[in-house]
């Protein structure tokens, strides 16, 4: 599974934090170190970087219980340029940063990401939502 651009940020911050001082920041310690504005934020991004085995956590029970998973080695980072309609044609959302995807997804060099808006193409198996790879 990718990384958006925020995963990472918490990804790297967790991992410096680990580094410099031997054991994981408090929810508290995160919001203030990346600029979030509520814990929820917090909880939210852990919550993802878990699902996609990025992070495995203990939540219960334990202020410090968190455990990083090392990042994939065959991952390739690449442009995610934002959103396409997949029905009516509406003008591409912009949303300039970039994305970890599996080497294996990519051909060629010039790929992207764009994440699809709408459920017009259901049938062909692309639903809202769904983040698209396109090699130029």
């Amino acid at each position: 599974m990718y990384l958006t651009e925020k995963q990472r940020r918490v990804y790297q911050f967790l991992e410096n934090y680990f580094h410099k001082k031997g054991y994981p920041p408090t929810y508290e310690e995160i919001r203030q170190g990346l600029g979030f504005k509520s814990l929820n934020a917090v909880y939210k991004h852990l919550r993802q970087l878990e699902s996609k085995g990025y992070l495995k956590s203990e939540w219960r029970n334990k202020k410090r219980a968190l455990e990083l998973l090392p990042l994939r080695v065959n991952a390739a980072r690449i442009p995610f340029l934002g959103s396409v309609a997949a029905g009516s044609p509406i003008e591409p959302i912009e949303v300039p940063e970039s994305i970890d995807v599996p080497e294996s997804l990519l051909s060629g060099e010039n790929n992207f990401a764009l994440r699809v808006i709408g459920d017009s193409m259901v049938e062909e198996g692309i639903r809202d939502g769904d983040i698209l790879i396109i090699n130029k």
